[in-house]
């Protein structure tokens, strides 16, 4: 993430969670900069053959992401696909019945294969990373 970033806030607390309880966790954070993401724009349009702005935004943390790993692993688990499956997305508290989540998580759902997975399957196969989804 960027430097000083929430996320990489939440990162460091988690870590910092985890190595109190005894366990040693290898956290390597990984810091950006605004304009190494410009850099990296043509590459992820190149991979994702698409210049939709939500693709391509969405696929620089993945890009990223896969960068590292690959670096050390050749296979990873994902959890792409459990919010749509399981109604993970904090917009479904505001469904006011049970058939508005039911129509909901079958929208998104089906378009798993052409959002989600796709980006996936391109950003980490950029980097010779697999990524397998567990369900």
């Amino acid at each position: 993430g960027m430097e000083d970033s929430p996320d990489m806030m939440a990162a460091k607390a988690m870590v910092d969670a985890l190595n109190q309880d005894g366990h040693n966790v290898d956290h390597r954070p990984r810091i950006f900069t605004g304009k190494e993401v410009f850099d990296l724009i043509p590459k992820i349009v190149f991979h994702m053959e698409t210049y939709e702005a939500e693709l391509i935004r969405s696929a620089i943390p993945n890009w990223l992401l896969a960068e590292r790993a690959g670096a050390d692993v050749k296979m990873v688990l994902t959890g792409e696909g459990a919010d749509e499956l399981f109604a993970g997305y904090l917009y479904f508290m505001d469904a006011q019945a049970p058939a508005q989540v039911q129509t909901e998580l079958k929208r998104i759902y089906n378009m798993l294969g052409d959002i989600n997975l796709h980006r996936t399957d391109r950003m980490t196969m950029a980097h010779a990373l697999e990524a397998r989804v567990p369900f």
